[in-house]
C-alpha cells in the first residue's frame, strides 16, 4: 500500500485535491468480476465519485 497525491475533477467540474492509497493484488483472471463487485460495494459506501481500477494481464511475478 502506497500513498498517492493528486487532483481529481468532480463530475460538476470542481477540482479536488486527492490523497489516496494504491493497492496491488495478484488474482486469477476468473476472479476479476468478483473483485470488481467488491470494489463497487466499497465505493458505494464512500463519498467517492469513482475509483481508479487498472488490470494488467500476463505479468511475470517473482517472489524472492
Amino acid at each position: 500500500m502506497a500513498g498517492v497525491h493528486g487532483v481529481f475533477r468532480m463530475a460538476d467540474g470542481t477540482k479536488v485535491k486527492d490523497r489516496s492509497r494504491s493497492y496491488f493484488l495478484l488474482i486469477d483472471e476468473t476472479e476479476l468480476e468478483v473483485l470488481k463487485g467488491i470494489i463497487r460495494v466499497f465505493k458505494n459506501s464512500t463519498t467517492q465519485e469513482a475509483i481508479y481500477f487498472d488490470v494488467l494481464y500476463n505479468l511475470n511475478v517473482e517472489f524472492i
